[in-house]
C-alpha cells in the first residue's frame, strides 16, 4: 500500500487504531502528534518512540516539553492522590475507631494505599521514549504495528506538516520479515542514549 500526496495522515493514522503496540521513528514530532501519542497510549496501546533531543527545531523543541510536561503531571498526580487517599483512610479509621474498633482495618488499607504511593516509581514519560542525540544523524522515519505484522516507512516527519500538509510518500509493508528488520534498527538505536 503505497500513497504519495498531500496529507497522508489519514493513510498512515488509519493503521493505528485499536493497536496493542506501535513503534514511531521520527526525528521530529510536534504538539499534535505527542498529543496523539497519549490518546494512543491511554487508549491501551503501548508506545515506543525513537526521535531526537534536537531543540534548535522550534516545533519539536515544544513537543519535547510537552511529552515530558504532560506526563509528569500524570505520574505526579496518580501517586498525590494515592497518598492523600491513604493518609484520609488512616485518620478517619482511628478517629471512628473509638466507637466502631472495627474501623481500625480502614486504617490497614490505608497504610497499604499510603505505602503503594510512596513507593511507585516515578517515569519520566508515559511510554517508552528514547530521544537520541543530534550526533546519531537520526533521518528514519518509520512506524511499526506488530500485531499487524505493519512496517510503514517514507519521508513524513511524524510531525502535523508531514501527517497533514506537506506533499509525501508513505508506505506500508506487510510482513513479519518486515517487522524484525525494522526492530533490529529500533533496538539498535534504543542503545545509542539512556531514555
Amino acid at each position: 500500500m503505497l500513497k504519495c500526496d498531500r496529507g497522508v495522515g489519514e493513510f498512515v493514522l488509519g493503521e493505528l487504531n485499536s493497536v496493542r503496540r506501535v513503534i514511531v521513528v521520527s526525528p521530529w514530532l510536534s504538539r499534535e502528534t505527542v498529543e496523539l501519542l497519549g490518546r494512543l497510549n491511554r487508549a491501551g496501546s503501548d508506545v515506543v518512540l525513537i526521535t531526537t533531543d534536537d531543540v534548535e527545531n522550534r516545533s519539536h523543541a515544544e513537543a519535547l516539553e510537552l511529552l515530558q510536561g504532560l506526563t509528569r503531571e500524570t505520574k505526579a498526580s496518580r501517586r498525590e492522590s494515592e497518598i492523600l487517599a491513604g493518609v484520609f483512610l488512616i485518620v478517619m479509621s482511628v478517629l471512628f475507631a473509638l466507637k466502631f474498633p472495627w474501623l481500625l482495618l480502614g486504617a490497614l488499607i490505608g497504610a497499604i494505599i499510603l505505602i503503594h504511593g510512596l513507593r511507585r516509581r516515578e517515569h519520566t514519560y508515559l511510554f517508552d521514549v528514547t530521544a537520541l542525540p543530534r550526533s546519531v544523524n537520526l533521518h528514519a522515519k518509520l512506524i511499526i504495528v506488530p500485531e499487524k505484522n505493519l512496517v510503514g516507512v517514507g519521508s513524513m516527519n511524524f510531525t502535523s506538516a508531514g501527517l497533514n500538509t506537506n506533499i509525501e510518500c508513505w508506505v506500508w509493508l506487510k510482513g513479519e520479515e518486515y517487522v524484525r528488520e525494522a526492530m533490529k534498527l529500533v533496538e539498535e538505536l534504543k542503545t545509542r542514549t539512556k531514555h
